[in-house]
Parts: structure tokens; C-alpha cells; sequence
């Protein structure tokens, strides 16, 4: 079994979540995940995804079970946006328009 521990935005909570078994998660990704509230809340890793040695137990200590523990849905990948530079104008030939 892969986990992630991730944090929802604005909460201080913590929450172990599954992870596909191909899927490679890194601190910092962002991602949804199926909750009780929402089938697509946003979270941020604050792990790695990793496979724990007693799958049973590591559920417990974060207050969940193997059969009940919620999965991550998709990774977010951000797409940067590209500006160009607005042209400066001549004030002095704004004054002739």
C-alpha cells in the first residue's frame, strides 16, 4: 500500500491519505483528495508517498483503517502564464491625440 500525508488549506490537521500504487508522490505536490465533506478537496503534500511496513497499524496512529482510508484522486500540475511587457508611451505624444 502507497500513502501521503497531506494538509488541507487552512487546517492544521494532518491526513494520511492512499496513493495508486505507480504513482510517485514529492512534499510539496498538490493534489485532491476524496474526503468526507468533498470527492475533490485540495491538499498539499507534506510527505513523500511511501509504503509502510505494517500498513494496519501506521492507518491507526493517524485515526483511519486500510479499508477506510480515502484516496488521493489526481496530482495538480501548475501551468505558468507569460506576459508580455507593456509598451511604455511618450507623454509628450499623448498630449498631441
Amino acid at each position: 500500500m502507497n500513502v501521503v500525508i497531506c494538509v488541507h488549506p487552512n487546517s492544521s490537521g494532518r491526513y494520511m491519505f492512499k496513493v495508486p500504487e505507480n504513482v510517485q508522490l514529492r512534499a510539496g505536490d498538490i493534489v485532491t483528495c476524496s474526503t468526507k465533506r468533498d470527492q475533490k478537496a485540495i491538499a498539499m503534500c507534506v510527505t513523500d508517498s511511501f509504503t509502510p511496513g505494517d500498513p494496519e497499524m501506521i492507518a491507526r496512529l493517524w485515526g483511519s483503517n486500510v479499508k477506510g482510508m480515502r484516496p488521493v484522486t489526481a496530482r495538480l500540475n501548475p501551468e505558468a502564464f507569460v506576459y508580455e511587457p507593456a509598451e511604455e508611451s511618450d507623454p509628450a505624444e499623448e498630449a498631441f491625440d
